[in-house]
């Protein structure tokens, strides 16, 4: 009967050793494994952490949001302006600038795959614009491109390194942006989600995932029609709440499918 026992207990062991290492940074019900893909090379712990901007790049407005391509008739600096200092994260840091030509040929690279209207460019100043970053709206020197339309499109004038894969990140379509407490403990949000049609409202589930470099809120499955009972036809507003066990500090939060959710610090 000892050596059963002991093997029953072997066995359980064995599997408690692979249930362990398969979710291995990770916590609740959700997958995390899609934003660890993306998140896993994330250097959070980095000081001055990266700028993750969640803004499309470039920044267009007026006449000139529908082009993609642009035509020069305007002399363009080859020298870029000294560093200058920003806000960053509650710090002043000084962030290295890059020329009116390198800004330039990089929102000209953005844009050359998406189809679009081609417009000239008559002049370029550098200015002070407002992006959104996963942790809220960030003032930075930028180089705005106007047009013979009367539109502008911009790029920020701060050397790549300052940024995490610049121009490659979309913000989150299902969460709008995260409340952070004074414990950095607790995330608070507001979204738009389907009442549950055979129960009480909100019959999904809101969890966080913890990852080294993220924190990934599931937000559940769309809920489908049943037949067997009856229930309003339109999505309701949900306030949640999720905790995590560790203080977010430079973590990203993201959403199940990886894209970065803007974050107010206390």
């Amino acid at each position: 009967m000892g050596d059963i026992h002991t093997t029953k207990k072997t066995i359980l062991l064995c599997f408690a050793i692979l249930f362990m290492s398969a979710c291995s940074g990770q916590s609740g019900v959700g997958d995390s494994r899609v934003a660890e893909d993306q998140w896993r090379e994330f250097p959070y712990a980095r000081d001055p952490r990266p700028i993750v901007i969640i803004d499309d790049l470039p920044k267009s407005l007026g006449n000139a949001k529908p082009a993609t391509r642009f035509t020069l008739r305007a002399n363009l600096s080859d020298d870029p302006p000294e560093s200058q200092e920003v806000l960053l994260h509650g710090d002043r840091v000084k962030l290295n600038q890059i020329s009116a030509t390198d800004a330039f040929d990089r929102l000209s690279e953005q844009l050359r795959r998406l189809p679009g209207e081609a417009t000239t460019v008559v002049e370029a100043r550098l200015n002070q614009l407002e992006w959104m970053t996963d942790r809220g709206s960030l003032s930075l020197p930028s180089w705005s491109f106007y047009t013979d339309k009367g539109g502008s499109v911009s790029w920020p004038a701060v050397t790549p390194d300052a940024f995490w894969r610049l121009g490659q990140i979309r913000r989150s379509t299902a969460i709008d942006g995260v409340s952070l407490d004074s414990s950095k403990t607790s995330l608070s949000f507001e979204m738009i989600a389907a009442p549950d049609p055979c129960g009480p409202a909100g019959g999904d589930h809101f969890e966080a995932g913890q990852l080294q470099s993220a924190v990934v809120i599931f937000t559940g499955e769309p809920i489908t029609a049943r037949s067997d009972c009856d229930g309003p036809a339109f999505a309701i507003q949900r306030s949640v709440t999720v905790r995590i066990d560790q203080p977010l500090e430079g973590r990203v939060v993201v959403d199940q499918h990886g894209n970065p959710v803007p974050v107010s610090m206390p």
